[in-house]
C-alpha cells in the first residue's frame, strides 16, 4: 500500500500543472504522470526488476515524454491550408 501511495503522489504532482491551465491536465499532466510512474517503478523496485520490467519502465518514460510534444504540436502551413479547403 505504501508503494501505491507514493506512485499516486507522483502522478498527482505531475498532473498538477493543470492548475495553471486546465487543458494541461489532459495533455502535459497525463504525459508527465506516465513518465514519472515509470521512473518511480524503477526507483522503488530497483532490487527486484527483471530485464522485461526495466524495458517496460523505460517505455513508459519514453511514451510519457512523447505525449505532450505530440498533443501541443503546431500544424504546418500545408495542414492549415488543407483544413481551410
Amino acid at each position: 500500500m505504501k508503494y501505491f501511495l507514493i506512485l499516486l503522489v507522483l502522478a498527482l504532482i505531475a498532473s498538477s500543472c493543470g492548475f495553471y491551465k486546465y487543458v494541461w491536465f489532459i495533455s502535459i499532466g497525463y504525459g508527465a504522470a506516465v513518465a514519472l510512474i515509470g521512473a518511480g517503478f524503477l526507483v522503488l523496485f530497483s532490487g527486484n526488476l527483471t530485464a522485461g520490467t526495466v524495458l517496460q519502465c523505460v517505455l513508459f518514460i519514453a511514451y510519457g515524454c512523447r505525449l505532450p510534444r505530440s498533443q501541443n504540436r503546431v500544424p504546418s502551413q500545408d495542414e492549415r491550408r488543407s483544413e481551410r479547403e
